[in-house]
């Protein structure tokens, strides 16, 4: 009887590990290669369902470093993964800008 809530508590721990460990993919489109103000790309979400629970917001679009130089042509399509970029500065000298994200994976297609 002693191994039930033992049993129990380990399969909340690793239900929660899972949980926490999961990516959630969102389709963006990479927009401008250099944004006017700070020089960094913007991406566009298709679909901003979920991203508040990722980010802490939700916007349509976004500036991110790490998307590979490579991979920066205006138009095209890919996946990402996120998190918030709390330590990020915001150049603003000429406006509003969109908000900074931390881009963890870069994928091509969708798998």
């Amino acid at each position: 009887m002693k191994k039930i809530p033992f049993i129990f508590s380990a399969l909340i721990f690793l239900n929660g590990c899972t949980k926490q460990n999961e990516k959630t993919l969102f389709e963006v489109e990479l927009v401008d290669t250099s944004q006017f103000d700070c020089r960094i790309p913007v991406i566009r979400f298709q679909d901003t369902t979920g991203m508040k629970s990722v980010c802490g917001f939700s916007s349509s679009t976004a500036m991110t470093r790490e998307i590979p130089v490579s991979q920066q042509i205006q138009g095209k399509r890919f996946f990402v993964s996120i998190k918030p970029a709390p330590d990020a500065v915001l150049c603003t000298n000429l406006g509003p800008a969109p908000p900074p994200l931390l881009v963890i994976d870069y994928i091509e297609e969708k798998r």
